[in-house]
């Protein structure tokens, strides 16, 4: 058997050999959508901070003044002594904008979802999963020991067909449609009220990811279920799990239902029970982004203003039929080479867009995964698209 070192070194050089080989990049400046490597600057297309708030003063401010009351560490896991009036405060005041009962923090979105989609549904139930749904969903439902049946991406037809089907053998078990609001890849979305509508008709819950849309969808940034106006009686067999790491500009994520809901997780959810509390300052930080949240229809109405603006270019420039739905804008080149190619050439022009390649998305669907900030100008996104423009 080979030596430690030397075993990796040979997996390494396969990784490479196949142009899958991913680095680190120790920036120098990393402020907004400005980023600054080894003396280059860039402008920043590849970031989830869509409202621009991770820089923001009230933000800092919240972590701060949170430090100075409870320090630096979250000193045990919340079943210890973890737990704080910090803690509590922030999880009513994410009931209250979620519009739900109550609210449980996880020290990230992953954590949410393998944490609960492990133990949401055992023996003898059925998950329902989108094909591309996140690789954090996949590894949760893999946990689990209920069956899962994977439906093509979108496809309602075939879904409900799996529903009927399963219904009629498994008269009281539990049924699970798992779908993210937005896509992280792909930048489309669910189409919620037609998922709400199976779920009734077949009596299913539904495990919503809403990760890419709490901040940008919705009057008060509530996520996709606000914007598509649910009413709230609607959401008793909806499960929400959000996060802060986005649009907030904070870190951590949450589960949002029922009271009943909240305390099972409590008890039965392991990467809740078996993990440090987030830290103070992120609960500073992401309390303040919480509160600011329905006040900042102005970055919104700014965001959906580029996105309109970036969807206007690349018709003119690129596509006459492209579409853009989210702040996530795939653009498929559906091949590695010519996508890694392409990153590289938009970074050598100043522009920081990411080539996103296996295992994060399947073999010939390779693609650069642009996103847009409330904060990027119109100029910027002209000159961008100047720069695709060579690419495309």
């Amino acid at each position: 058997m080979k030596e430690i070192g030397n075993h990796f070194q040979s997996e390494l050089e396969e990784i490479k050999a196949q142009g899958l080989y991913r680095s680190l990049y120790p920036f120098q400046v990393n402020n907004g959508k400005h980023l600054n490597l080894n003396g280059k600057a860039y402008l920043n297309f590849s970031s989830n901070n869509y409202l621009d708030l991770a820089d923001d003063e009230h933000l800092k401010q919240g972590a701060i003044q949170a430090i100075q009351e409870w320090g630096a560490g979250g000193k045990a896991s919340r079943l210890i002594h973890g737990s704080t009036s910090l803690h509590e405060l922030l999880e009513s005041t994410i009931a209250k904008f979620k519009q739900t009962e109550a609210a449980l923090l996880f020290n990230s979105g992953y954590h949410a979802n393998v944490g609960v989609l492990s133990q949401l549904a055992a023996e003898g139930d059925v998950y329902f999963t989108d094909e591309l749904n996140h690789a954090s969903i996949i590894d949760g439902l893999r946990l689990s020991k209920a069956k899962k049946v994977i439906y093509p991406h979108l496809d309602l037809n075939y879904l409900e067909a799996q529903l009927k089907q399963e219904r009629l053998k498994n008269a009281k078990g539990k049924l699970i449609i798992v779908t993210e609001s937005v896509f992280s890849m792909d930048g489309d979305v669910a189409p919620l009220l037609d998922l709400l509508s199976l779920a009734e008709k077949y009596d299913v819950w539904i495990y919503l990811d809403e990760a890419h849309a709490v901040g940008v969808f919705g009057k008060t940034g509530q996520g996709l279920v606000e914007a598509c106006g649910i009413l709230k009686e609607r959401l008793q067999r909806v499960i929400q799990m959000g996060t802060f790491g986005k649009a907030f500009g904070s870190f951590g994520a949450f589960i949002a239902g029922s009271k009943n809901l909240i305390e099972w997780l409590i008890n039965r959810v392991r990467t809740f029970i078996y993990t440090t509390s987030l830290p103070p300052a992120v609960l500073g930080a992401t309390l303040a982004a919480l509160r600011m949240m329905p006040e900042e229809q102005v970055r919104r109405d700014r965001l959906w203003h580029n996105l309109r603006t970036l969807e206007k270019l690349l018709q003119t420039r690129w596509d006459k039929t492209f579409k853009i739905v989210s702040p996530i804008v795939p653009l498929r080149l559906n091949d590695l080479a010519k996508t890694l190619r392409a990153s590289e050439f938009l970074k050598s022009a100043g522009f920081w867009l990411t080539a996103i390649r296996y295992p994060t998305v399947a073999p010939g669907t390779e693609r650069l995964r642009l996103t847009v900030m409330s904060s990027h100008t119109d100029e910027e996104l002209a000159q961008l698209v100047s720069t695709l423009e060579q690419v495309l």
